[in-house]
């Protein structure tokens, strides 16, 4: 049994909130992911969410600019802990080499899924290749880096990190088990 997978979806606007549920209605039933949404007037009032396996942040306006999210910066950074982010943003002609550049900045380890009509459908589409590629990221994190370090340090086992291999996994890493 595989749990499911909780990520977030933040949009800039209430706006956008309700076109991303429109356009994805249909689109993304079946997934077996607990799905959260935020939006940044939600974020400015403290409504904070953690503890995320991935979050998607759609740029719905076709005219956003670095500028754009740079006003919004701290929102994205916040949701930049989880593992996985992906952005999904449409093909400008121009700034977007400049777009992508900041996004990069902005949530390093992020990914860019681009949509070149500007109609729900090619949104709706780009929105569901984003799930594919954040499920698909996640489950690679998971199994090639999470559980091979995770079996390294559960010595006996059990499938638990027990006080001894907690100890030698903070020996490892140089920091005391009191501050662990």
């Amino acid at each position: 049994m595989s749990k499911a997978l909780k990520a977030l979806v933040m949009t800039t606007s209430q706006e956008d909130q309700i076109k991303y549920g429109i356009i994805t209605k249909d689109h993304l039933s079946g997934e077996d992911v607990k799905l959260n949404e935020t939006m940044y007037d939600e974020f400015q009032e403290g409504s904070r969410q953690n503890r995320l396996d991935f979050v998607i942040a759609p740029l719905f306006n076709e005219e956003v600019t670095a500028d754009d999210v740079e006003m919004m910066e701290e929102f994205y950074q916040h949701y930049a802990k989880a593992p996985v982010f992906v952005w999904v943003a449409f093909k400008v002609e121009e700034g977007l080499s400049e777009l992508k550049k900041f996004l990069k900045n902005t949530v390093p380890h992020s990914e860019l899924i681009v949509y070149e009509q500007n109609d729900d459908a090619a949104k709706a589409d780009a929105i569901k290749k984003a799930y594919a590629f954040a499920k698909t990221k996640y489950a690679d994190l998971t199994s090639n880096k999470v559980e091979p370090l995770f079996k390294k340090y559960d010595a006996d086992g059990s499938g638990a990190i027990d006080k001894g291999e907690l100890s030698a996994l903070c020996k490892d890493l140089g920091v005391p088990l009191d501050d662990a």
